[in-house]
């Protein structure tokens, strides 16, 4: 017997977005279910939702052709002003930027949106529930002034079934308790302590006792006294010329090690950095992530590294399990690997863009003759961690100095149009001070993936020539077309409406186990539907840069309407299959409720 928890939901009708001019939404279809809504979603701590469709994506006719997306941020609510250019940071510092944070913060089935800044002003977005926003700052006390906040993410640490938020950054990393209506702030107790000056945080169950464990990038550091006798490895050596100068004698510009942390299942973390070696660690790092690339059952590293040719470049290392000592081993493989960036990586995207079921991986990089000469870089997953290069094949390269696109930061994956393949956005930005040798006007951009292949698409309404770093993919009105929100330098965020033009459908899937980690992190969903299996996989952190994904998966369901099965690998190592889906609906899956595979 096929048994699924559905947890479906729609924006609300008479409330779209201003000026939408969107057909109205159907009437709501009860949902059948085997396992009843209610009980499923008291279950897992979850809003009890009535099962109601989407509204109907509006007439291709009212859309001007590859306009994809109109900026709507002003109109929803979503108004983020950086203000870093109103403080005193030095230039080395600030010129990373912010990022963009994604979760359902209040628990009312509807997604909220946090935007980083370095100048202190981090602000928190409340959905309404019909795609417009109230500014929840204040109330919920993201804003930070003992610390410069560079990333975020969202995963719930404690188990108790609400997303809790860590901030890092330059200045003491906080880690803010969800209590249902506001943040506590709990660092102090968390032992998740990084000394450097962070750039990301991401999670995974990395040995796999149930509850989520953290790895925190270090970009280099200034400190503000000489360091003695440092170690060949934590010296950052800046070529004659170079945007950082020379080193002097009171001046050492100092990479930090990023720092592994176990979770201890009481809401504490504790240093397990020993797993990984220090000289891999040991780099200029903007962001690590987790994610199964070995399809082993258990999470691997890939941290993407800026000055990869000076100091340590793009490292991957391989989960082993646990080894004959009783602790956790992890080998560095990326000699072997393929997909070592040798340049300034900046920012990644996961995703399977050739959908043969693997997850392969999208690294932004500086074009900056003469030292970096090559832009973007895609690396496709062949399977036993090992990745080929197709950037050149794929016409996945955007960076163009004719099209004054040189320095790319966080790039993401999403299904635009709904027809079952991966689109890529990549950002790009001016990196300051003004001396170094970028372009201010750097559009960014969207590239359209046509079976395999990619085409840049100029005009689709998100090309924002404003200093990009981070992104968020997320529906903001549950429309089933995904939306972007881009966190600028020093500039207001852009916040993009998906104008849903193509009438495709489309599965949302919310993944939920019983355990501590309830979010699912690490969980990977097969949907099928005529014969086409996408994959998708939840990860908590460490996308784009500097940022954290929203953890519904999406798929795009082209012309198909029905779904012949989702297959889950759950973290637990628990496999099931669940029919019967419903297409064009959010749907929460909860583990073991469905049919047990082998």
């Amino acid at each position: 017997m096929t048994v699924m928890a559905a947890d479906s939901k729609r924006a609300s009708a008479g409330h779209r977005v201003p000026g939408a001019g969107r057909r109205p939404p159907r009437a709501g279809i009860a949902l059948g279910v085997a396992l009843a809504t209610g009980v499923a979603a008291a279950a897992f701590g979850l809003p009890s939702l009535t099962a109601q469709r989407v509204a109907e994506p509006r007439s291709p006719a009212f859309v001007p052709p590859g306009r994809y997306f109109e900026e709507v941020g002003e109109r929803v609510g979503i108004v983020h002003d950086d203000s870093v250019f109103a403080t005193e940071n030095p230039i080395d510092d600030w010129s990373v930027g912010g990022g963009v944070a994604i979760a359902d913060v209040d628990r009312d089935g509807d997604p909220d949106v946090l935007i980083t800044s370095l100048g202190g002003s981090n602000r928190l977005f409340l959905n309404r529930g019909d795609g417009t926003f109230d500014d929840g700052s204040e109330r919920w006390a993201v804003a930070s002034s003992e610390a410069r906040t560079i990333g975020a993410a969202f995963a719930d640490h404690d188990a108790d079934g609400d997303p809790d938020l860590f901030l890092v950054g330059s200045g003491r990393d906080r880690v803010l308790r969800n209590d249902g209506d506001h943040f506590t702030d709990v660092s102090a107790a968390s032992g998740l302590d990084d000394p450097g000056r962070s750039s990301s945080i991401s999670f995974a169950d990395y040995d796999r006792d149930g509850d989520l464990d953290a790895y925190v990038t270090d970009w280099w550091s200034v400190p503000t006294s000489p360091i003695p006798r440092l170690p060949p490895w934590m010296r950052l050596p800046w070529p004659d010329g170079g945007s950082g100068g020379s080193p002097t004698s009171d001046r050492t510009d100092v990479v930090q090690p990023g720092h592994l942390f176990r979770n201890e299942g009481d809401g504490t973390f504790r240093d397990a950095s020993e797993l990984l070696p220090v000289e891999r660690r040991a780099a200029s790092s903007f962001l690590g992530t987790w994610s199964d690339f070995d399809a082993d059952g258990d999470p691997d590293l890939y941290v993407v590294n800026d000055f990869g040719a000076e100091v340590t470049p793009n490292q991957l290392f391989r989960n082993d399990g646990p080894d004959a000592q009783g602790g956790w081993k992890f080998t560095p493989v990326t000699d072997e690997c393929g997909c070592s960036l040798v340049g300034a990586g900046m920012g990644l995207a996961l995703g399977d863009v050739d959908r043969d079921g693997r997850q392969d991986m999208y690294v932004t990089n500086m074009l900056w003759p003469p030292t970096h000469t090559d832009g973007e870089h895609l690396y496709r997953n062949l399977g036993g961690l090992v990745f080929e290069d197709v950037t050149a094949e794929t016409a996945s390269r955007p960076a163009s100095e004719a099209a004054s696109r040189v320095v790319s930061w966080g790039p993401e994956f999403l299904d635009i149009d709904n027809d079952g393949w991966l689109d890529l956005y990549v950002p790009f930005g001016h990196m300051p001070p003004d001396d170094t040798p970028d372009v201010e006007d750097q559009p960014n951009a969207l590239l359209m993936n046509e079976g395999g292949t990619f085409r840049i698409v100029e005009g689709a309404g998100v090309e924002d020539r404003r200093w990009s770093r981070g992104v968020g993919v997320v529906d903001l009105d549950l429309d089933g077309c995904l939306d972007l929100v881009v966190a600028n330098l020093g500039q207001r965020a852009g916040v993009y409406r998906n104008r849903c033009a193509s009438g495709n459908h489309w599965l949302g899937l919310r993944l939920r186990s019983p355990g501590p980690n309830r979010a699912a992190v690490g969980a990977v969903a097969r949907v099928t539907a005529d014969g086409v299996t996408q994959r998708g996989e939840v990860v908590a952190g460490g996308t784009s840069v500097h940022s954290s994904r929203w953890k519904v998966l999406h798929f795009g369901l082209g012309a198909s309407s029905a779904i012949e099965r989702v297959d889950v690998d759950w973290p637990s190592g628990r496999k099931e299959s669940f029919a019967g889906l419903l297409v064009d609906h959010y749907l929460t899956l909860a583990e073991g409720t469905g049919e047990p595979r082998g």
